[in-house]
């Protein structure tokens, strides 16, 4: 190590990797050795920083608190890569034990993923799930934190979760016995700036990727939140909602039934604007099938839109938002066919 050191810095990939695989894992680390495994998790060079992975591994098995010294101290910039693995060891309690970290240590942690603009990495993930379990109010000050940065940044890229709220990858924090206090807290702190579309653009992915959109715990906080609220309650509540399931509509129809209608009391211009957003929610999402042919999606959302129209009378707030459901797959369905009949004439001559 001593003579890869007099070749300057162009030799501290080597140097790691010595670490890595050399004969101090049967001794006590010096205090220089200290100071070069410092130098290399602060390093900026990627071919370095590939080594930190293994070398965390190694020494949490000598000294956990060190190693985790280390660990949160590595340089931002370190590649995905790097971060993916060391959060992998950080699953494995034989390396570290969820048990022997404080929430003080939990926070720190998370300024690995500072530069990650998604969350959605697998053991980022499956670490940020067990911190919710144990310690839910720190992965919704960890997630306000990530949302306030994002909008310093100015960069609709980077996401404060980044978790797709349609493939039930969220923290689900709404399911821990403080979840709904939890979300009353965010949606308050929201409010102030609920015109402010980039910040509702962030809140709504945070809410999603923390909390989760298809609980029916979910559902009833923010119902018991919107009621007697204001103009502004609704307009935050439709922001959120615009980005749910298209089976949010359906798998929660009494909800849905009646924050239109408590809209509808505040006026025209709220039950508009909600009732937009919930519209949205009905048709987004991607679709696939045959050419030539109705997407399946799409009769899907007939179906199900007629069935709640036959329960609904054409007075009642919901109806009209079914209706329209309705009407664009009906839309949806009778183009396809026409490209299906098109494709056969073209096709005959």
């Amino acid at each position: 190590i001593d003579a890869l050191l007099e070749s300057g810095n162009s030799a501290m990939p080597l140097v790691a990797r010595a670490y890595a695989f050399g004969p101090h894992k049967e001794r006590e680390l010096s205090e220089r050795d200290r100071t070069l495994l410092k130098r290399i998790f602060s390093s900026d060079d990627p071919l370095v920083l590939r080594w930190t992975p293994w070398l965390f591994r190694d020494l949490a098995a000598r000294n956990k608190r060190f190693a985790i010294d280390l660990m949160v101290n590595i340089n931002p910039a370190a590649p995905a890569a790097t971060r993916h693995e060391l959060f992998m060891w950080l699953h494995d309690d034989n390396v570290m034990p969820f048990e022997a970290l404080s929430d003080d240590d939990l926070t720190r942690i998370f300024a690995l993923t500072s530069n990650a603009p998604r969350l959605d990495d697998h053991w980022v993930q499956v670490f940020l799930k067990r911190v919710a379990k144990r310690a839910p109010r720190l992965i919704v000050e960890f997630a306000r934190d990530r949302l306030l940065g994002a909008l310093e940044r100015n960069d609709w890229s980077f996401s404060p979760m980044g978790i797709y709220p349609h493939d039930n990858s969220s923290l689900n924090v709404i399911e821990h016995p403080e979840g709904p206090a939890l979300l009353r807290d965010v949606l308050d702190w929201s409010l102030a700036r609920v015109d402010d579309y980039g910040f509702t653009h962030h809140i709504a992915d945070l809410v999603a990727g923390v909390f989760g959109l298809r609980p029916a715990s979910l559902v009833a906080a923010l119902e018991a939140w919107c009621a007697g609220g204001t103009s502004s309650h609704f307009k935050l509540l439709g922001r959120i909602l615009r980005d749910a399931p298209p089976t949010f509509l359906f798998e929660h129809r009494g909800f849905v039934a009646r924050v239109l209608r408590a809209a509808r009391a505040l006026g025209s211009a709220v039950y508009e604007s909600l009732g937009s957003s919930l519209y949205a929610s009905g048709i987004h999402g991607m679709r696939s099938g045959t050419p030539g042919e109705p997407f399946p999606q799409d009769l899907a959302l007939k179906a199900d839109a007629e069935k709640v129209l036959a329960t609904l009378s054409k007075g009642d707030p919901a109806y009209r938002l079914y209706d329209d459901l309705r009407k664009h797959a009906e839309l949806d369905i009778e183009r396809s066919r026409a490209e299906g009949r098109a494709m056969t004439e073209e096709e005959a001559e």
